[in-house]
């Protein structure tokens, strides 16, 4: 999962940049997509290695 939190800033839509009429830049998350996106890859992740190391020691008995 930590690693899934530092690659937010490349979902696209994630983060977007607005420039206020004073000047200032603000950030506005977009929470909804960074979190499903790394939702999804978390439980793709977790499969994979659930199916890679620990499946194959069930199938051995």
């Amino acid at each position: 999962m930590t690693t899934l939190a530092l690659i937010h800033g490349y979902i696209p839509g994630g983060i977007k940049h607005i420039k206020e009429k004073d000047g200032k830049e603000k950030d506005i998350v977009n929470f909804g997509r960074v979190f499903g996106i790394s939702f999804l890859l978390a439980s793709f992740f977790s499969g994979f290695m659930f199916y890679v190391f620990i499946y194959p020691s069930y199938r051995l008995f």
